[in-house]
């Protein structure tokens, strides 16, 4: 139950990461534009989609 749970939330902090960081008004976000940033945000946002739905289905199949 705890995995599931914590995939879940995983999902939904990716998902708002991925709504926050999304361009507005025509303007990327100011940290989209930092060079370490750059590459730090969507990794981040795939990482934290891929765990969590590797913890749903671990909870799953358990």
């Amino acid at each position: 139950m705890i995995l599931f749970a914590t995939g879940v939330v995983l999902i939904g902090a990716a998902g708002a990461m991925l709504w926050y960081f999304r361009p507005r008004a025509g303007k990327t976000h100011r940290f989209a534009k930092a060079p370490f940033m750059e590459t730090l945000i969507p990794i981040t946002i795939t990482c934290g989609a891929a765990f969590g739905v590797a913890m749903i289905v671990a909870s799953v199949m358990q």
